[in-house]
């Protein structure tokens, strides 16, 4: 089954899609360094699709290597 990009997740589903704590996504979102969230009265909900557009925002290249020379 295939999930829309679209869906919604809880603070706790969204921590645990992400394989965090729920007390590392709320720091996150403290230091504005996480995923965009919406809060509509006291729960906060993350959509997957601006999940997903975060880690792609936040990638990084492999640091290159030096190679030893014989």
């Amino acid at each position: 089954m295939s999930i829309p990009e679209n869906q919604i997740f809880t603070l706790s589903e969204a921590a645990e899609f992400l394989k965090i704590s729920t007390k590392t996504l709320n720091r996150w979102d403290q230091q504005r360094i996480g995923p965009p969230r919406t809060k509509i009265g006291q729960t906060v909900y993350y959509q997957k699709s601006d999940i997903w557009d975060w880690i792609d925002r936040n990638k990084r290249t492999p640091v290159k290597t030096l190679r030893s020379v014989s």
